[in-house]
């Protein structure tokens, strides 16, 4: 880490990654870049290290984390230049110097240096700002906002390392050019040339400026991106629904939710999810509806499936897993791959409280299949019909009945949701 600090300082391009630092070992243990520190990618290793870390900070039992949805404001472009020219116009001339040579450039390498740290400063704050915020979310959002960072790549947006670089870049630029037009205020052989090269080194400040802010503009449109993303409260109890495609899960949301559940849209998504709310005396949990899980390996999942396994991983949940048997979701989501479905997702989340869940029981199963085949202990929900709602619901009180006994349960201070503002 040491070592890592010494070559970003000397970087001109790294000194934004040392704020994260506590991840600085294991990304030197695999060979990775410090640029990759900004947001690695989703996989499934890194779903399973995030899931360490989780563990390891204590997440889920009480401690405070930052929230993409309270992403900070970055003020654009216009409104740092107005701070940088008003702070510069609260420099006065020294009046106790006699010299009037003396005087005009003081007062033009002060006014100088002044409208070059407003901006230098402003700059440096907000860069550090995200990458504070990035390196301190739930490992659930940081996997949320890893997954959208990725679909904005695929759009055509830069990546945020990038995007940061080139911030970066741009800030040293500014903070050359207002050293050099300083440098020239301070040769300055009269008063009036003095005027002269700070009004020509201020305004050549604010062009260098202008002409890179796009790395500005481009930070505030994904920090818009990020906050403004669907929110699950990472440290409230959530039951995930998961399954194949088309077998019901959305519905079963809509039933069992005390009131309407919310739409969400991730951009790494085509399908919408919903997240219900339910409400009960002694209980209030969250559910959640997931993208299907398809039936092949887990390094060839994408990203659908990677908010599924993540939401299940990183958040303090219990899994219903749903299952058509009728045959009516189609050959991509068959009795006999839900099955398999069930197993490869049961194995992999062995200690999380589980039910299983046939939905479509109004239906019978299809041929392919046989009571025998179908999980011991499997619920058979009918939203059509309304059978099993009652079942289903207590089943789901009682998980998480049994996250509350694995200390998961503690609710976080609400946080208030705003719109994200580009200040310009």
């Amino acid at each position: 880490a040491r070592e890592l600090m010494s070559a970003s300082r000397r970087s001109s391009r790294g000194a934004g990654l040392l704020l994260l630092l506590p991840q600085c070992a294991a990304a030197l243990r695999f060979g990775r870049s410090a640029a990759a520190l900004i947001l690695p990618r989703a996989s499934p290793a890194r779903l399973s290290t995030l899931a360490d870390g989780a563990r390891s900070e204590g997440f889920g039992s009480g401690t405070e984390v930052r929230r993409l949805c309270d992403l900070p404001d970055y003020t654009g472009p216009r409104r740092l230049l107005k701070a940088a020219h008003k702070a510069r116009m609260m420099v006065k001339p020294n009046t106790k110097l006699a010299n009037a040579k003396k005087r005009a450039v003081k007062h033009a390498c002060v006014s100088t240096d002044t409208y070059t740290q407003t901006l230098s400063v402003a700059l440096r704050e907000q860069q550090r700002g995200i990458q504070a915020h990035l390196a301190a979310l739930h490992p659930f959002e940081r996997t949320l906002a890893e997954l959208t960072l990725q679909a904005l790549e695929r759009e055509g947006s830069p990546s945020l390392t990038g995007v940061l670089q080139e911030f970066d870049a741009m800030r040293r630029a500014v903070v050359s050019e207002g050293k050099a037009a300083t440098a020239a205020c301070a040769a300055a052989s009269t008063a009036t040339e003095a005027r002269e090269l700070m009004e020509a080194g201020i305004g050549g400040v604010a062009d260098v400026f202008e002409n890179q802010a796009e790395a500005l503009l481009q930070l505030i449109h994904t920090a818009q991106r990020l906050r403004r993303l669907p929110r699950v409260e990472p440290l409230q109890p959530l039951v995930v629904l998961v399954g194949m495609p088309n077998v019901g899960k959305s519905s079963i949301v809509r039933t069992v939710s005390t009131g309407t559940p919310e739409v969400n849209d991730y951009p790494f998504t085509t399908r919408r999810l919903l997240v219900g709310h339910v409400q009960q005396p002694a209980d209030r949990y969250q559910v959640m509806d997931t993208p299907g899980v398809l039936a092949r390996a887990a390094e060839e999942r994408n990203p659908m499936e990677g908010l599924t396994l993540a939401a299940a991983e990183l958040l303090p949940s219990a899994l219903v897993f749903v299952m058509d048997l009728s045959g009516s979701s189609g050959a991509q989501s068959s009795p006999v791959l839900q099955l398999a479905v069930r197993e490869q997702i049961r194995a992999q989340f062995p200690d999380r409280p589980w039910i299983d869940v046939r939905s479509k029981a109004d239906l019978p199963l299809a041929e392919e299949v046989s009571s025998v085949d179908v999980p011991f202990g499997t619920l058979e929900v009918s939203v059509l019909e309304g059978v099993g709602i009652d079942q289903l619901t207590a089943s789901m009180s009682d998980l998480v009945e049994q996250l509350k006994r694995q200390g998961v349960g503690a609710e976080p201070a609400p946080s208030r949701r705003r719109d994200f503002e580009t200040k310009s």
